[in-house]
């Protein structure tokens, strides 16, 4: 169960990555 508790993580993790990879993009138009 704690691999899929991890891969959660991750899963949302790289959520707010791309959110926060995204942001500045949309900001600097």
């Amino acid at each position: 169960d704690q691999s899929k508790y991890k891969g959660q993580i991750l899963l949302s993790m790289s959520i707010i990555f791309q959110a926060a990879s995204v942001e500045p993009l949309l900001s600097d138009d």
